[in-house]
């Protein structure tokens, strides 16, 4: 299942939009993914407040596909997340053992205003393959990402974003259909299947609405990848049940298409329960 590299950023991501205007901003969720590719996901995932208003977040992932493990976790800080200007700085590491690990350095810049948010999001990754016979490479990929959320017609509310990535090495080498000789003499399919996920850009979509205990919302995510220009996309529509002041259940649904198999339609479904104070 193509996508297991950063399928972690955009869960935790969703994961904090969902918790940043509750009632009490420290929270912890555990949420769990399947499919019918025989995929499996779980995500723990926590914000805590501590000095004036600003959150320390914490986040473990792992990820089961065909025999396939990936594991992830990421630990940043923010300054207050509804003040009129917040700032945060992020550490992510994901990996698949002898195939691939990513470490990536997140900075985030947010304003708020009464209606509208708007962050910029630089990132630096050092990226690390491993050859079959050759020692492991390593490389820089710069990243820069714009998102907004309008908040102005609340209960309706919406958001989108765009991300955008270069790459220090021409990475379209790793190319099976392009490079199918020199791709399989030097690297594993593990390898070469977690490559094709590296991103050239990315968009997503959020909307939905807040009834009184009961959120109603629609997730759209579409990325390209930087290596055979295919696109990977996903539609999902979620709601989440507010059963106390504190508890909070989370229902999704979707499904997600690779154009390269554009038959092999993957139908998932997640499930996620989140405590804040």
């Amino acid at each position: 299942m193509k996508k297991l590299t950063l399928s972690c950023l955009i869960v935790l991501s969703h994961l904090m939009s969902s918790s940043l205007h509750a009632e009490n901003n420290s929270y912890l969720t555990l949420e769990t993914t399947s499919d019918n590719a025989s995929g499996n996901d779980f995500y723990l995932a926590s914000g805590i407040d501590f000095i004036h208003a600003s959150q320390l977040l914490v986040s473990y992932g792992k990820s089961d596909s065909n025999s396939v493990t990936t594991d992830n976790y990421s630990i940043g800080v923010t300054s207050d997340p509804i003040a009129k200007f917040s700032t945060g700085l992020s550490y992510l590491y994901w990996q698949q053992e002898n195939a691939m690990d990513i470490s990536t350095i997140q900075l985030t810049l947010n304003n708020n205003t009464d209606d509208w948010s708007f962050s910029v999001l630089p990132e630096l990754r050092i990226i690390t393959i491993y050859p079959l016979t050759a020692p492991a490479i390593d490389f820089n990929s710069t990243g820069i990402g714009f998102s907004m959320a309008y908040y102005g017609a609340l209960p309706l509310f919406v958001s989108a974003g765009f991300k955008f990535y270069s790459y220090e090495r021409n990475v379209r080498v790793l190319n099976t259909s392009q490079y199918p000789m020199f791709t399989m003499r030097n690297f594993s399919s593990a390898t070469l299947n977690q490559a094709s996920g590296l991103e050239d850009s990315r968009f997503n979509f959020d909307t939905g609405y807040n009834f009184s205990r009961f959120t109603l919302g629609y997730y759209h995510d579409r990325s390209t990848s930087a290596v055979d220009d295919s696109t990977y996309t996903s539609n999902s529509v979620y709601g989440r049940l507010k059963l106390t002041d504190n508890w909070q259940l989370g229902l999704e649904t979707g499904r997600s298409e690779n154009s390269l198999t554009p038959s092999d339609n993957i139908s998932f479904s997640r499930a996620s329960i989140t405590y804040n104070w």
